[in-house]
């Protein structure tokens, strides 16, 4: 049976929003939804409330759909897909101001898990650290602006950037060529089991899951022998003493 193997670790990649990141869940994202829809009046366009986050919900559950085999959006296709919805001629300067609007709804919201910073602490001196995230680049970098977490990342991969996401092979191995690793020398940390554990594996990573609490461990453990499981981003210090 195939084993978690520390040894033979060099380099470590993260998973962010909700493994090192809390941003705030559907209480922020509504927050979020009504500083577009605000912005979006005051440009004198009549958009409520209701009909923008109708919308952008729309636009997330088609979004995968229209981007075939793993594609992610870049900044610009996904503002020119919610501009076409809004049925409002595209303008990069308006959906710039718009999404900076988006980002002030999570702002009060977005905060580092319990442990998340003591643990990069530790791990920083002995690991090559990279991150791995599946968003909008933009986006990111205020997260990470906000919780202060950057200097700690050798490479920060984003799918908006890279043109795929995770599980797509691609990102992963863009990640790898960043840290200058093989893949058995990577061990992944994510709270996603398709994203941050089938993936990383399949490239011939070792993975850590941080299982949320709606999740059953055995089952999973037995569709990808050798990942290690913790219940909270501490204890992953546990596994690679």
């Amino acid at each position: 049976m195939k084993v978690f193997r520390k040894s033979n670790i060099k380099g470590i990649l993260f998973d962010l929003h909700d493994t090192l990141v809390d941003k705030g869940g559907m209480v922020a994202m509504e927050c979020a939804l009504r500083e577009s829809a605000n912005f979006l009046q005051g440009r004198g366009y009549g958009i409520s409330f209701e009909f923008f986050r109708l919308i952008w919900k729309d636009c997330v559950t088609i979004g995968r759909s229209i981007m075939p085999d793993g594609r992610e959006f870049s900044f610009a296709e996904w503002h020119q897909q919610i501009f076409s919805r809004l049925n409002i001629p595209y303008d990069s300067d308006i959906a710039v101001e718009l999404n900076e609007h988006f980002m002030r709804g999570f702002i009060e919201h977005t905060k580092l898990l319990p442990g998340a910073v003591d643990i990069l602490k530790k791990l920083k001196g002995n690991y090559a650290l990279g991150l791995v995230s599946n968003s909008m680049a933009e986006n990111t970098i205020v997260d990470l602006e906000i919780t202060g977490i950057a200097e700690y990342f050798e490479t920060i991969v984003i799918s908006s950037q890279v043109g795929y996401c995770k599980p797509h092979p691609i990102i992963y191995q863009t990640a790898m060529r960043s840290l200058g690793l093989a893949a058995e020398e990577i061990c992944f940390i994510g709270d996603n089991w398709d994203d941050d554990v089938i993936g990383p594996m399949q490239q011939g990573m070792q993975a850590i899951w941080v299982r949320p609490s709606n999740e059953q461990t055995e089952d999973r453990q037995l569709q990808a022998p050798g990942v290690a499981v913790v219940e909270r981003i501490e204890q992953i210090l546990d596994i690679l003493n």
